[in-house]
C-alpha cells in the first residue's frame, strides 16, 4: 500500500492536533499548591463554638452566654487565633436564603478568610424508609448548593446514628448464625 503526500500530510496533522489537544488536557489538569506555612494548613470548624453561636438549628447554643452569629465566625477566628481558613456547620447557619448567604460570604471575604469545607448534619442514607433516605440526599444537594453560594470547594456530610437497635441486634443468634458475613458482637 503507497502513501501519497497528501495521505502523509494528513497524517501528520492528525497526530499533531491529537498530541496537542493531549498537551492542553493535562496542562487543563487540577493543580494543588499545597502552603507553605503551618497555619495556613489549618483550619478551626464552628462545633467548639457550638455553645455561642445564635442559630435557629443549633440546638447547643446556650441562652445564658452571650452568643454572637456566624457571620461574626471568620473575623473571631482570624483575630484570636490567626487562621484563616474556616469549616462552618450547617446547623450554624441563621439561615439558608440567598441575603444572608451573600452577607456570610462576605463576612469571610472582610475577614481575609476562606470556607474550607462545610459539615453537614447527619443524613439518613441507609434508612429502610424509602422517603427518609430521599430527604438526607435533598438536604446534601441543598446544602453542595449553598457551599457553592458560600465559596467552599466542599462539603463533609455526617450520617445520623440509628436511635433504635439494628435488626442484626434485635434477631435471635439462630437466626444470625444463617448470616455468615455479619458482626457477631452484636448479638
Amino acid at each position: 500500500m503507497s502513501l501519497s503526500r497528501r495521505d502523509v500530510l494528513w497524517q501528520l496533522l492528525f497526530v499533531s492536533l491529537a498530541s496537542r489537544a493531549a498537551l492542553s488536557a493535562a496542562s487543563a489538569a487540577p493543580s494543588l499548591s499545597f502552603p507553605v506555612q503551618p497555619r495556613e494548613r489549618l483550619a478551626v470548624t464552628s462545633w467548639p463554638f457550638r455553645n455561642y453561636i445564635n442559630a435557629p438549628e443549633n440546638k447547643a447554643f446556650d441562652r445564658g452566654k452571650l452568643g454572637f452569629d456566624l457571620k461574626e465566625f471568620p473575623s473571631v477566628v482570624a483575630r484570636r487565633f490567626g487562621v484563616h481558613n474556616i469549616n462552618p456547620l450547617s446547623a450554624h447557619f441563621a439561615s439558608t436564603d440567598q441575603a444572608y448567604l451573600a452577607s456570610f460570604r462576605e463576612a469571610v471575604e472582610k475577614a481575609g478568610s476562606h470556607v474550607v469545607d462545610l459539615g453537614l448534619s447527619g443524613g439518613r442514607f441507609y434508612d429502610t424508609d424509602a422517603a427518609k433516605r430521599q430527604a438526607g440526599v435533598d438536604y446534601g444537594r441543598q446544602w453542595i448548593d449553598i457551599a457553592v453560594l458560600v465559596g467552599s470547594p466542599s462539603v463533609r456530610q455526617h450520617v445520623a446514628g440509628d436511635p433504635e437497635p439494628s435488626p442484626m441486634s434485635r434477631s435471635p443468634p439462630k437466626v444470625l448464625a444463617k448470616w455468615p458475613n455479619t458482626v457477631r458482637s452484636e448479638i
